[in-house]
Formats: C-alpha cells, sequence, structure tokens
C-alpha cells in the first residue's frame, strides 16, 4: 500500500510563510486547526505541511519543529504522513488576551458583578448568570456565539487567542443552564474550546451544539461537527457526531450516544388557531421546546416555552420580523434538532380574559406564516 506524504524543503516554506505573512496574505486553505485534546492543540496535517512550518505559525519558534518530532514520533521531518493529527503542547504555543462582549440581552441578567448590558466587554473570569425569562448572547474574538437561556450560570475561566491567529483557546466553566454555542463559524477552525461542567469536559472541534447542566449531570446535542466528551468516571473520550446527543449523568458514568429526534414538521396556522403555531407530533418526544428571536439563527432570543404538545401560542410582541425555533425533546432531556418558521407581526396585540387575541391596530396582529 502507497502511503501518501509531504516531501518539501523546510526552511524554503519557512521563508515562504513568512513572505506571505509579510504581505498580509491569508493563510492556505490546506491549513487545518482541530481543536484540543487535554494538554495538547491538534493540527490535520494537510498536503504541503511541514514540521518547520507549522512549529512557525503556531508556536512562533521555527526550532521547535523537532521536539514535534519527537513527541509525534515522526520517523522523517520531509515526509509527514498526510492526515496524522499532529499534537502540538498547548504550553509551547504564545497566547495573548481576547475579551468577548456581549450582543444581545432579554430580561434580567449579570455579567462580570454588574447589570449586563449590550457591547459590554468580558474577559477572563467573567462570570454570567441569567434570571427567569432572560437571555444573553456573546460573541468571542474569533466570532463565536454563545447563547445563555433563562438560570444559567456560567463562568468564562479563559478567553484567550494562539498568537497571530484567529484560532481561541477559551474555557467555559457551566454550573448551571444551559448554552448554545456556534463555533468559530468563520472556517478559520478551531484552536481549544473547551466547557466544563461538574461531570464531564467537552472538547469542540468545530461545530454547533448545545449543552446543559444540571443536578442530574450534563446532556449535549450536537447539530454540525463534532464533539468529545471526557466523562469523569469513563476512561476513553466519547465522539459526538452531528444529528447525535449524549447524557451523562450526576456520577460521571456516560450513556450511549444516540441520534437526536427529528425536527417538527409545521402545520399552516388556522381559522381555529391564527394566533400561534401547530407542528406534527414527533415519535418519541415527551415536550417539546420553543423559542422566539429576532435572527434565523436564533441567537436573539426574546421568548421562550416548553409544553406538552406541539402547538404554541405567542406572546405579545412588537411588530416586525420574528422567528420560531421549535424542536422535540426525548425521554433523556435531549433536544432534537430544530425547524425554524419565519413569521411577520404587523400590529402589537394583547390577549382578552378568555385567551383571545386583540389586535391593537387595523392591520391584523399576524401574518400567516412562511412555510
Amino acid at each position: 500500500m502507497t502511503t501518501t506524504t509531504n516531501r518539501r524543503f523546510p526552511e524554503r516554506s519557512l521563508l515562504a510563510v513568512l513572505l506571505c505573512l509579510g504581505l498580509g496574505c491569508t493563510l492556505p486553505a490546506w491549513a487545518q486547526p482541530s481543536g484540543a485534546q487535554g494538554e495538547y492543540f491538534l493540527h490535520r496535517i494537510m498536503a504541503g505541511d511541514t514540521l518547520l512550518q507549522l512549529s512557525e505559525r503556531y508556536t512562533l519558534r521555527p526550532d521547535n519543529w523537532q521536539a514535534l518530532q519527537q513527541l509525534n514520533r515522526i520517523a522523517d521531518p520531509y515526509a509527514v504522513p498526510i492526515g496524522l493529527m499532529l499534537r502540538i503542547p498547548l504550553n509551547m504555543i504564545p497566547r495573548q488576551d481576547a475579551p468577548a462582549r456581549i450582543i444581545h440581552v432579554q430580561g434580567q441578567a449579570t455579567a462580570g458583578g454588574q447589570a449586563a448590558a449590550a457591547d459590554q466587554p468580558l474577559s477572563t473570569g467573567s462570570r454570567i448568570q441569567t434570571g427567569d425569562n432572560s437571555h444573553i448572547t456573546l460573541e468571542l474574538a474569533d466570532g463565536t456565539l454563545i447563547s445563555l437561556p433563562s438560570r444559567t450560570d456560567l463562568n468564562l475561566e479563559n478567553l484567550q487567542q494562539f498568537q497571530g491567529t484567529r484560532l481561541g483557546d477559551t474555557v467555559l466553566h457551566v454550573d448551571q443552564g444551559s448554552i448554545d454555542a456556534t463555533v468559530a463559524p468563520d472556517g478559520q477552525g478551531v484552536g481549544r474550546f473547551e466547557v466544563r461542567t461538574p461531570v464531564a469536559v467537552t472538547g469542540v472541534r468545530g461545530t454547533r451544539f448545545r449543552l446543559h447542566a444540571d443536578s442530574h449531570g450534563q446532556r449535549q446535542e450536537v447539530l454540525h461537527g463534532r464533539v468529545h466528551v471526557s466523562a469523569e468516571q469513563e476512561s476513553n473520550e466519547l465522539a459526538v457526531a452531528a444529528g447525535h446527543g449524549l447524557s451523562v449523568d450526576s456520577t460521571g458514568h456516560a450513556g450511549e450516544v444516540r441520534p437526536l429526534l427529528p425536527a417538527p414538521e409545521p402545520i399552516a396556522a388556522t381559522r381555529a388557531q391564527p394566533e400561534g403555531f401547530s407542528f406534527q407530533p414527533v415519535a418519541g418526544a415527551v415536550r417539546y421546546q420553543a423559542r422566539q428571536s429576532s435572527d434565523a439563527n436564533g441567537h436573539s432570543v426574546v421568548a421562550e416555552w416548553q409544553a406538552d404538545a406541539p402547538w404554541f401560542a405567542l406572546p405579545a410582541a412588537a411588530p416586525g420580523e420574528w422567528y420560531m425555533q421549535v424542536s422535540a425533546v426525548d425521554a433523556e432531556g435531549l433536544q432534537g434538532a430544530t425547524t425554524t418558521v419565519p413569521f411577520t407581526i404587523t400590529a402589537r396585540y394583547v390577549r382578552s380574559e378568555d385567551g383571545q387575541p386583540i389586535a391593537l391596530g387595523s392591520e391584523g396582529f399576524l401574518q400567516s406564516p412562511l412555510y
């Protein structure tokens, strides 16, 4: 069997990289930052990679290539196997502070010991807490978005960035509550993005995922990409791919990786239910989760509901373009895939004592959803 390898002169590769960086070029498409595992940053070797070039890029010292060769047991530094997951010690990578900022606040929440506000900067050690019917979304320096729904307690244990790159070094601790994260959405790859709870550590390799922590343990659902979970009582990492979820109980024991429930299918609004949304029941669902947001990705949430049946009435809301995100929840508490329904409110309304909507204007209160 033939093994494909890279054969390049390290000195020439280094000169090319330095010239490109000096001219303000972007890094080539073969750069493959792939997250972290324990105390190591991971980079998947692609065509054109050399140890000298990667040592210069990540550690800022080209002479570290020999240490990387020894650590990764690479026999020939001129022939690095394509596809190899190269390990680079995090303590060899220079880092700098990379503050986050709040981009959305709904309801009562605190951040860094004060009332949360839009555009508020946050640094390492900041603690964020959301109250009932509250929501916050953070943006990290690498473009990562992290949304926190009601009753969440999150500590930003580390907010840094690899020097000379857009790769973040982020460690979060969720004591209670949930996060919904879209990690490194610009496609530059992931440095380290790690979420810790009392029972497990979740390492992210570039993805969108949700994580929930409470007295019963931890649950995570992966919508795109993959995560790796190190549960307290498990000897091996557990890989969770897109469309799957995993529960870890309060003692640190992990269950089986299982498929998420499918997204509920919407039913067109009827005259009998013009003020809400109906969805087809999902087999295996014990309840349904809904959010109303001002963006299609669900990061600017203004209201949340749970219901036993797949029908949701809208609360009073300002006129404008809105989105309803609905998912089914299984018996383990894992939320399934999400259906997003756009809709328009054309006039503010209230409800009468018998629950009927009363429009506060002449245009009507709700246009039909755009299925």
